[in-house]
């Protein structure tokens, strides 16, 4: 008899480096993040067929494997061994191209392999949003796994919790020596500490224009949230020559550099970054397409301590 006769039919597609970057962050031991990071699908798939009663007939792992081969040799035999067909996408220093393929296997299983009935998405980026909308409406059941730090908040909230599986819960932690949330945030103070100074180095390159500033800033005060102060780097580095800033690229941009919030929480943050005084919401009135448009607008308070100390500024 088939053990496996009750379960229905699951696609796993796994974008492999989501995870194995994820280890070499957060693991101290660089040497073990290819093991960890087949350990955590193989308890994946357990998990998927011992509780969830799904069993993965068709599993894809998709990576740019010419750059895994900087730090490791065997990928994609460890891989094939743990039955999974690998995808060899080309990647940048910035993201990989593993989404797209991703999504058009996604779509082609969904047409053509109509036994499969569940979809388990290893990966975390708001760029899945559509795939998973459009499964839902197919009547397809769909799981996302990840971990929850590299999870975007905007596919959650489209996703729904109870559809997340976070890895970490699923194997014993214990076993890889991994960095605590401390360690973490210093090193992570560290890097926001150089994206300032490139801030600064920008800015003056650029020599923004003078703009005098506004008389109605709240009542300055310094911010301890590394959340809000990256905000304010990203304004200074992508805007910091501007003469006031566009709310509406301004939040375009935090959705790529900050894609691990919520969209309510991007916009929540100009809030605190005028709690603290730091810049001044007005209104706009224009053109577009020569009817008349109001827009938003942020002005900067440069003498702001901390806008100083990321511009660069003496005291």
């Amino acid at each position: 008899m088939n053990p496996l006769a009750d379960h229905s039919r699951a696609l796993l597609a796994v974008d492999f480096e989501n995870i194995y970057y994820y280890f070499r962050k957060h693991m101290r031991d660089k040497t073990e993040c290819l093991t960890a990071s087949i350990e955590s699908l193989r308890s994946l798939r357990d998990h998927l067929r011992q509780e969830l009663k799904q069993d993965p007939v068709v599993l894809f792992a998709y990576a740019d494997f010419d750059r895994l081969a900087d730090y490791e040799d065997n990928v994609q035999t460890q891989l094939y061994l743990l039955g999974y067909e690998t995808r060899n996408v080309l990647g940048t220093d910035h993201k990989n191209a593993a989404d797209m393929q991703l999504c058009i296997d996604l779509m082609a299983i969904l047409y053509t392999r109509r036994d499969v009935d569940s979809f388990v998405i290893v990966a975390g980026d708001r760029d899945y949003i559509p795939v998973v909308r459009h499964l839902s409406t197919q009547g397809r059941h769909i799981i996302v796994a990840s971990f929850k730090e590299a999870m975007s908040g905007d596919l959650i909230e489209v996703l729904t919790e109870e559809r997340f599986l976070e890895l970490n819960q699923l194997h014993d932690t214990d076993r890889w020596a991994l960095k605590d949330r401390q360690e973490i945030e210093r090193e992570d103070a560290l890097r926001s500490v150089e994206k300032h100074k490139e801030a600064a180095e920008r800015v003056a390159r650029m020599q923004p224009l003078p703009v005098e500033p506004p008389k109605e800033f709240s009542v300055v005060r310094t911010s301890k949230d590394p959340v809000v102060l990256e905000a304010l780097s990203v304004m200074l580095k992508d805007f910091g020559d501007k003469p006031e800033v566009w709310v509406t690229p301004f939040l375009h941009k935090l959705r790529t550099d900050m894609s691990q919030l919520a969209e309510y929480e991007r916009k929540n943050l100009i809030n605190d970054m005028t709690m603290i005084g730091a810049v001044k919401v007005e209104k706009r009135h224009g053109f577009k397409n020569g009817e008349p448009v109001e827009y938003s607008v942020m002005l900067v308070n440069w003498d702001h301590p901390q806008i100083r100390e990321m511009n660069g500024a003496e005291f």
